[in-house]
């Protein structure tokens, strides 16, 4: 590989970045990794706003016409999916080499 990668898509090329560039630059995409790891997720519909839950891991989103609004309940979880963790990532892990 040449250069800096366009598009990041496997453990061995954030190694890569690691080992060959600037720290100011690889660890803007580790501290990514991190920050997308999280989201959004559907717990419940909810009768009223009140019965539900609102810091910073749960969050009510109303949704219908002013007649008739409905409530849900989102709770902020990691996301099995994300991208650190489809790269073979740990948390751990990459706290640790933003740590270097």
């Amino acid at each position: 590989m040449r250069g800096y990668p366009k598009i990041l898509s496997s453990k061995e090329d954030y190694y890569y970045i690691i080992e060959n560039f600037d720290e100011s630059l690889w660890k803007v995409e580790l501290q990514n990794l991190l920050d997308t790891m999280k989201d959004w997720f559907f717990e419940k519909n909810l009768k009223d706003k009140s019965d539900g839950i609102t810091d910073e891991t749960h969050k009510i989103e109303e949704s219908g016409e002013e007649d008739n609004i409905q409530y849900m309940q989102y709770v902020l979880r990691e996301n099995p999916d994300c991208k650190l963790f489809r790269l073979g990532f740990t948390t751990e892990e990459v706290e640790s080499l933003l740590q270097k």
